[in-house]
């Protein structure tokens, strides 16, 4: 009797230790989770901010195409509308940039989805491992 006693008393503490250590990295965890979130964040605007520079480069380089190319179609067909023009050059380099940043931000929210789930489906493991000890540990005492 005396050693079943003492043989449920060193599994409760070794219940508890493993309880502990595993508090100890689901904390751990929390704190990566929440660098990471941080990193993310920041590289998110960063992104962001990069990509609005490529797309006004890239608007300004369809822009300068476009509006050379409609002037050598003035030179041969004459001078009409050359505001018009413009502007329609202006409209179609707009539109451009919109339509890639729409894409790039579409795949930005999926690289970001894709982490969420993954951390959080990690925290769930940790939580439920957490849990299982701890229903563990009750029922040894």
């Amino acid at each position: 009797m005396e050693n079943l006693l003492h043989e449920y008393a060193q599994r409760i503490k070794d219940l508890e230790a493993t309880n502990v250590a595993l508090r100890d990295k689901l904390l751990e965890q929390e704190k990566l989770r929440k660098v990471y979130i941080d990193d993310l964040n920041t590289m998110k605007s960063t992104l962001g901010n990069l990509q609005d520079l490529l797309m006004k480069c890239r608007a300004d380089i369809l822009s300068q195409e476009m509006i050379m190319t409609a002037d050598e179609s003035k030179s041969e067909h004459g001078n009409s509308g050359h505001g018009a023009t413009l502007q329609v050059v202006t409209l179609q380099a707009q539109l451009e940039v919109c339509k890639n940043d729409l894409i790039d931000q579409r795949a930005a929210h999926q690289e970001l989805l894709i982490e969420k789930n993954r951390i959080t489906s990690e925290m769930q493991m940790l939580l439920h491992k957490n849990h299982q000890l701890s229903m563990n540990q009750e029922q040894a005492r």
